[in-house]
């Protein structure tokens, strides 16, 4: 009936993180929309009016609630033409986490509306690939990168890997970021990411994680072992067009040895070496010919004196 009125509570429960935020109740009948001020009557000491919008004024805590009214009235306007009618109270509720958003709404555009539940509390994926025996020369922690299904538009997170050369040769160590069985909506949200690699010298890579590719970590000497830091990050204007897209990251690690190759004074010296020894074979070579040849003249020398001594006689 015109006037009357209607008790209906109404909560807001925040089914996900922390987060701010705002509602606005639109309040018509055959649309024909009426002030909710004068027909509403809500619990709104801890909201802020400001044009169509209440804003909660501290953060709604994960799995808290909120009342936002509790009575609505029927506007005494009312004429007997909508009798039956429907009276419809909308009440849309917009939310924005709280981690990295000081909740300034003046400049946020909501561009689209989430319309299904989904786990926040899913762990991001990060798979691992080792190639040409990499997982001999490089320690990753079990739990490397694999808090991503957390990461909220302007959070950082950091890792690190741990390159050991343990072989007698130089090794080359390289790493990749396999694309290849991602859907486009999983790349274009992986294009977001930012990321910074570091070793102890110097700045490794600081831009689009997409662009890892054959990405060389540093050639480290035998014996060699030096840590290798990963920053991933997401800018903090990224907005909810990604919230339902999930991807991972595969990160393709391999290596390179350089082996030894034979030092050319080395080589030099073996050559010279075995000339020396063809040389001193030579020596000898001559040596017996010149032996065999004062013998030969020595036998010579002793037939002409035994016939001189025959001739004498």
């Amino acid at each position: 009936m015109p006037g009357e009125v209607v008790q209906l509570n109404t909560k807001i429960k925040n089914l996900g993180i922390d987060c701010y935020i705002r509602t606005k109740i639109t309040f018509t009948i055959n649309n024909t929309e009426y002030d909710e001020f004068n027909y509403i009557n809500g619990n709104y000491k801890t909201w802020n009016k400001k044009d169509n919008y209440y804003y909660l004024n501290s953060v709604l805590k994960q799995k808290e609630n909120i009342d936002l009214f509790d009575t609505i009235q029927v506007p005494n306007e009312i004429i007997n033409e909508l009798d039956g009618d429907i009276i419809i109270v909308h009440i849309l509720v917009e939310a924005i986490q709280a981690k990295n958003f000081e909740g300034n709404w003046n400049e946020t555009v909501i561009k689209k509306v989430v319309d299904r539940s989904y786990s926040i509390d899913s762990e991001g994926k990060s798979e691992i690939i080792y190639e040409n025996n990499a997982d001999k020369y490089i320690d990753i922690g079990d739990g490397f990168f694999d808090n991503l299904g957390g990461l909220l538009p302007g959070d950082k997170i950091t890792d690190q890997i741990i390159i050991n050369n343990n072989s007698s040769n130089k090794i080359k160590y390289y790493l990749s970021i396999d694309t290849r069985y991602l859907t486009n909506e999983e790349i274009e949200l992986l294009e977001k990411v930012n990321i910074t690699i570091k070793s102890n010298k110097e700045e490794l890579i600081n831009g689009k994680l997409t662009n890892i590719n054959n990405l060389l970590l540093g050639i480290f000497k035998s014996g060699s072992k030096e840590t290798i830091k990963f920053t991933i990050s997401l800018p903090s204007d990224l907005d909810n067009e990604y919230s339902k897209i999930a991807t991972k990251i595969i990160w393709v690690f391999s290596v390179e040895e350089e082996y030894s190759s034979i030092n050319p004074k080395t080589w030099d010296l073996r050559f010279d070496w075995s000339i020396t020894l063809f040389m001193l074979s030579a020596i000898g070579l001559l040596i017996v010919m010149i032996l065999e040849k004062k013998e030969k003249d020595n036998i010579e020398k002793n037939k002409v004196e035994k016939r001189r001594k025959y001739e004498k006689k």
